[in-house]
């Protein structure tokens, strides 16, 4: 059933890629009744990235109209990440892929130790809750994003890109997690490690931060 789903997903996604759509309501009635009001969230997030030049004729769906006015809500009230955040988390959950295993994607494409990787993890989750600027995502983070999803990248730049530019991000928050008392460090302990997470930190930060071209 799953792949039922994930087939009919893909293919409306290729229409609209080869300018062939159909009407909305064609896809949905491929996939059982149970399952039409999450795809019509996952289309009417793609049409919303898009923009209504990408969109195919309209569906009169009772399901697609729900999901439409539900992404038109969060378009016209976008944070600093536009509607990417809300892209992402309903895509990954459309195609049953956990957040760990984006982050884990994410660390071997760009070859991210233990020590960066938990600052990867912690921008990772503060893009999803929309606490990025979008407009400060690099290309390669958007073009990794686009190849882990299946999704052109041209619509997450799109989605990053917030209606309200001026408005500042939201406070970041930490996310680590204590494992009980940590043992005391050495001075060699705390320098290597700082050089680690400098060097590490760094490279995450220009993904996540950086802007289009870094």
């Amino acid at each position: 059933m799953a792949e039922l789903f994930e087939r009919v997903f893909w293919r409306a996604i290729d229409d609209l890629d080869a300018g062939e759509a159909e009407p909305l309501d064609r896809y949905l009635e491929l996939v059982p009744t149970g399952q039409r009001d999450e795809l019509a969230q996952l289309l009417a997030a793609v049409l919303a990235a898009r923009g209504p030049a990408g969109a195919p004729t309209p569906a009169e769906s009772e399901s697609y109209a729900r999901a439409l006015a539900v992404i038109q809500q969060a378009s016209e009230a976008n944070g600093p990440s536009g509607t990417l955040p809300d892209l992402l988390v309903r895509i990954r959950h459309g195609r049953g892929i956990e957040r760990e295993t984006v982050i884990d994607a994410l660390a071997e494409r760009f070859e991210v130790g233990r020590v960066g990787q938990r600052t990867l993890r912690r921008l990772y989750h503060q893009l999803e809750w929309g606490q990025l600027l979008g407009s400060r995502l690099s290309r390669r983070l958007l073009a990794a994003l686009g190849a882990i999803f299946q999704i052109d990248e041209r619509d997450l730049d799109a989605a990053s890109r917030s209606s309200e530019p001026s408005k500042p991000a939201a406070p970041t928050l930490a996310l680590a997690r204590g494992s009980g008392r940590a043992r005391p460090r050495t001075r060699r302990d705390a320098g290597a490690e700082t050089a680690a997470v400098a060097a590490e930190e760094e490279l995450v930060r220009r993904l996540f931060t950086g802007g289009r071209d870094a």
